[in-house]
């Protein structure tokens, strides 16, 4: 008959032996200790128990019959993971396809474990877990159900695949010391801010003084980040009136006079106002300076005639002491310029170690926010995006080249029901990385209005009436423009 201690239902010979198991666990890479964590193990009865780690990543387990242990399980928000290979990844290879075939030779793990192996906590999600197949392994394919899948290319790729931590016939009275992966990337995504459609005007890149709100709106959204704890890029786009090589360039050019723009540097300026022998020039001409020196003083009121008037030239002269006898110097136009770039850009400081090394680049018409057949001046604006300086993401785009371009809309032209984040973006890279800028998400609402009778109520009701309910509702939904036709 076995003895029962009356302390805590153990039987007396087992307590009185002391058997005990320890463990330590430890971060791999700082070695700093890992509190907290469940440890689970099964005895030489089969029995479970269990421990929790103090904070000095110490648990001990006592009080076991004799016969060496096994070690089933360590897990805290989710099990821990050791490396068991690492997997060469072949064409049309992706997480899930992967987790299924380790649960087929009984390595029970899911795509969200081989995720988190490899690239830490934030890829609780599969869009983030794409975000990595994007920038470690240049993946530009969707699945059908919206996953990254790998293509084979020159360069050979490997991913780690783990296990669950395990360990069998561990031995009584000792110390065991595991050390665990654990990863932690910061989330790639910060924010993001538009310049609309309403700066550009066709085939120009000229920012016109409507970017003043947008501006503001960016450094609204960049006061909440730790100065230098992001880094900046700017992508631009235009509508399909032109050849592709043309919108590249063109919108190349929108988002290096933004880009300029927030630095404060005239001199690209300079050189998009005056034509000269460079193709790639605008000739901004005479009209840019008059927009500028009404946004500068108000009550001039110049005519937008691209002619240097009397009243025009009476502006330089009295703001810049700059005669128009003659054309417009160089060192004329930068002090314009400079000036203009101080006065709309506000109290922006932005040096250029704010930026990516790409800094910008031009997307061409391949993410128009509306697709249409004819020209849709809202396609026409640059975006700033802003992501974490320790965990950017890889730009496949290149300066005037509009072959990485397609090599990332490839899949899309060819199959147009593939998935895509956002319907009508065609590059797979933008598309992924725009899927969390509601600046590219959220379009303005389109109203349709009969002539004669509202639609959607079914009643007749008079157009005045009408408008102004429209009118409340836009104000309620904090919408400052619309769309109308006719």
């Amino acid at each position: 008959m076995t003895n029962i201690d009356s302390s805590g239902g153990i039987p007396a010979e087992i307590k009185a032996k002391q058997n005990k198991i320890q463990f330590i666990l430890t971060d791999k890479e700082t070695k700093a200790p890992l509190p907290f964590l469940n440890i689970i193990i099964t005895d030489s009865e089969k029995a479970e128990r269990s421990a929790r780690t103090a904070k000095h990543g110490k648990a001990e387990i006592e009080y076991l019959p004799d016969g060496n242990c096994c070690l089933e399980m360590i897990s805290g928000r989710h099990k821990m993971l050791e490396l068991s290979r690492e997997h060469e990844l072949k064409d049309g290879d992706t997480l899930e396809t992967l987790s299924d075939t380790e649960v087929d030779t009984g390595n029970e793990i899911t795509w969200e474990d081989i995720a988190r192996f490899n690239w830490g906590e934030t890829t609780r999600n599969k869009k983030t877990a794409n975000q990595y197949m994007r920038d470690r392994f240049d993946c530009h394919y969707y699945t059908l159900t919206g996953e990254m899948k790998y293509k084979k290319k020159d360069k050979t790729h490997k991913i780690k695949i783990p296990r669950l931590i395990k360990r069998e016939n561990l031995e009584l009275n000792k110390e065991y010391k595991i050390e665990i992966e654990n990863k932690e990337n910061p989330v790639q995504f910060r924010t993001c801010q538009g310049i609309p459609y309403i700066t550009f005007e066709s085939n120009q890149s000229f920012v016109s003084p409507n970017a003043e709100k947008s501006i503001k709106r960016l450094k609204e959204k960049l006061s909440k980040y730790p100065k230098g704890s992001v880094k900046l890029m700017l992508f631009g786009h235009c509508d399909i009136i032109r050849a592709e090589q043309e919108n590249k360039i063109l919108t190349q050019r929108r988002a290096k006079s933004v880009y300029s723009l927030l630095l404060k540097q005239p001199d690209y300026w300079v050189e998009l106002y005056k034509k000269g022998k460079n193709p790639e020039n605008e000739d901004w001409g005479i009209k840019s300076i008059q927009r500028i020196l009404n946004y500068l003083n108000p009550k001039a009121m110049l005519d937008l005639s691209n002619y240097p008037d009397e009243k025009t030239k009476k502006e330089l002269k009295n703001g810049f002491s700059i005669k128009t006898e003659k054309q417009l110097s160089d060192e004329d136009l930068k002090k314009i310029f400079k000036k203009y770039m101080e006065t709309i850009t506000s109290k922006t400081e932005l040096t250029e170690d704010d930026f990516m090394p790409e800094k910008y680049t031009g997307c061409g018409s391949i993410n128009p926010l509306y697709e249409a057949e004819i020209s849709e001046q809202e396609n026409r604006r640059v975006t700033i995006f802003a992501f974490h300086k320790e965990n950017l993401p890889k730009i496949p785009c290149l300066q005037d080249d509009i072959n990485p371009c397609k090599k990332q809309t490839e899949q899309f032209e060819t199959d147009i029901t593939t998935h895509r984040n956002i319907r009508d973006f065609k590059c797979c890279f933008y598309d992924s990385i725009a899927d969390n800028c509601l600046e590219e998400v959220e379009k303005p609402d389109i109203i349709a209005i009969d002539a004669h009778m509202h639609i959607m109520s079914g009643h007749c009701t008079p157009i005045p009436l009408l408008w102004n309910k429209i009118k409340i509702k836009l104000r309620r939904k904090n919408i400052d423009r619309i769309k109308y036709y006719f």
